[in-house]
Order: C-alpha cells, then structure tokens, then sequence
C-alpha cells in the first residue's frame, strides 16, 4: 500500500503544479456560500475607518456561523481568520502607536493579555487577509519610514480583496481615545476566538503571497524535489486552508497527510472535501484509497465509481483509478 501511494503521488504531484495558473481564477463551489439573515448594523456615512473594520468584522462572523451551523467546518475557519486577522492587526497597530506616544515601557506592556504580539501570528490565522501588511505598513509610515511602509502597502495591494483604506489619523488620536479602541479591539479579538480555534499553519512566511493557492503549491514543488514530504504536505494544507473553496488541492495534502502521518487532518480534509465537493473526482478519488487502505472494498469502489464519473478527471488521475481499480480486483 505505501508503495502504492508514493507512485500515485508523483502523478499527483504533476497535476496540483499545472492547477497552479488557473485556481485563483476558479468559481467558488456553491455549497460554500452562506447567507447572514442578521447583519450587524451598518455605520453611519461619516464613519471611522476603524468603525468600517469592526463591522466588516461582524459580518464575516454571521456568514462564519452560518457556515460553521451547516457543518462546512472548513469554510468556518476560513471565515473566522478573515474576521480575526484585520481585527487584531488593527489592534497591533494601536498598541504600537501608543508605544510610540510614550505609553509603557516596551509594546508588550500595552498588548498585554491580547492574543497576538506579532505580524507573522496574525498573517497565520488569516492567510487570505491583505491587512496584517496593511497595517504593518502604517506603523512604518507613522515612523517616517517610507520605503518599508510602501513595501508593506505592494503586499496588501497584492491581495485581490484588498480594498483601499486610510488609517493614518490613528497617528493624532489621543492616547485616551486609543486605549478605549485598544480595548475594544481585545474584546472582539476574543470574541471570536471563543468560538474559533485556530489551527496551527506551517511554513507561513510573510511575501504578501500568502492568500494564492498557487504560491503555497510551488513551494510545496520545491520541497517535494528535496524530499522533503513533511514540508510539502504543510505547503499544500496552506494551499487548502488559504482558499478552501478551490477543490484543486484537497486530494493531494489528504494523500501527502496520510503518508507523512497527518492522519487525523488527513481524514478531516476529506470528509470536508467530500461535502463541500461532492462530485469532485480527485477528492473521491483520495476517498477510494483510504477505504482501500481500510479493507472497505464497496466503499472503495462506490467512491472510485464517482472519480471516474468526473468528465474533468485528468489523465493522472484517471490513471490511478485504474491502478485502485486493478488493486481492488486482485483482491
């Protein structure tokens, strides 16, 4: 069976690089839109900018519950970091502006009991956020530092959900009017966190890429030519976890999860795969070779019988369905 799956994966390997230059530009599936039948109230014309973010916050929440009630746990998480990681970027951003105005002895004293204390933290939890960079790149600004801030604004601009914003009066605010936002912030922060926990996210580095399938996937490509399978299986669960509406990489880290002893994260992935995109062929295809591993042979070839119905199947996959088929039928 391991020799089985490590043949496959070369295969595998070969298609998740060539989806590379369409995933982004893929239709999300519908079963992953959800509708908030109550939005929060929507702020006045001349509302601040911070005002905006909190209830852009509050709406991805609903649609986050929403998804999260209808057992597309996945769609869930993503939401939910999308919603956190402005949050808490915002609220970094505060505290280091308070820093600045004399307030505390060094930043941490003013984070405090808030959950993150750094960029790349919050960059983890909401791969697919443009803002941690955004506000990362007003702190430079406030500080006279214009080239670091511009670098910091190309990476937020990258971001096709990135949408223009001007923070900059949080320079002029007082310091007790931002210790009131630093608070609120905090309250929101957890908040969110009390009803989502985040997952560990590997080999995330802070490019401005981190949103794209496609950038995770090619480094993905570059560990795999090392053989270094552990580290390619974090890239492509970030390929996953950055856009969970494309199906393009759900089979290969459920098949990479499973041979690298991710097995738990593995068997997640495909059960989310499998309600999200239930026709997809690669991911029932993954399904078949699980339940083959697990002596289901009926299962096996009831998922196999749904890969091969898929009229987009590639050759490579369609190849290892005949190998599963010819494994099952030998038994």
């Amino acid at each position: 069976m391991k020799r089985l799956v490590a043949c496959l994966l070369v295969a595998v390997m070969i298609l998740s690089l060539a989806a590379c230059n369409s995933a982004e530009e893929q239709a999300p599936d519908k079963s992953s839109e959800v509708q908030s039948s109550q939005p929060p109230a929507t702020p006045p014309a001349d509302a601040a900018a911070h005002d905006n973010l909190l209830y852009e916050a509050d709406t991805l929440l609903g649609y986050a519950r929403m998804a999260d009630d209808s057992g597309v746990t996945l769609q869930a998480e993503y939401t939910y970091g999308l919603a956190l990681a402005p949050v808490s970027s915002l609220r970094l951003c505060v505290d280091n502006i308070l820093w600045l105005k004399g307030e505390g002895e060094t930043v941490e004293d003013i984070i405090g009991a808030a959950p993150y204390s750094g960029w790349d933290e919050i960059i983890a939890v909401g791969l697919g956020s443009p803002m941690p960079f955004y506000f990362e790149g007003l702190l430079y600004q406030v500080q006279g530092k214009d080239t670091e801030a511009a670098d910091c604004y190309k990476k937020a601009e990258a971001n096709p959900s990135y949408a223009e914003s001007d923070f900059y009066y949080l320079k002029d605010m007082g310091v007790e009017d931002l210790y009131a936002l630093h608070n609120l912030l905090v309250e929101r922060e957890l908040e969110i966190l009390d009803e989502y926990a985040p997952r560990a996210v590997l080999y995330a580095e802070r490019t401005g890429a981190e949103f794209s399938p496609a950038y995770h996937a090619a480094l993905a490509a570059e560990n795999m030519q090392e053989d270094d399978n552990a580290a390619a299986y974090g890239c492509f669960l970030n390929a996953v976890m950055c856009c969970p509406q494309i199906p393009d990489y759900y089979a290969t880290t459920i098949l990479l999860g499973m041979q690298t002893g991710q097995t738990d994260m593995a068997l997640y992935l495909l059960n989310e795969g499998l309600w999200a995109f239930p026709q997809n062929g690669e991911i029932n295809y993954a399904a078949a070779l699980v339940a083959y591993t697990n002596g289901d042979m009926d299962g096996a070839r009831a998922y196999l019988n749904t890969a091969e119905a898929d009229t987009e199947l590639s050759a490579e996959f369609a190849a290892g369905c005949e190998q599963l088929s010819a494994q099952i039928g030998g038994q």
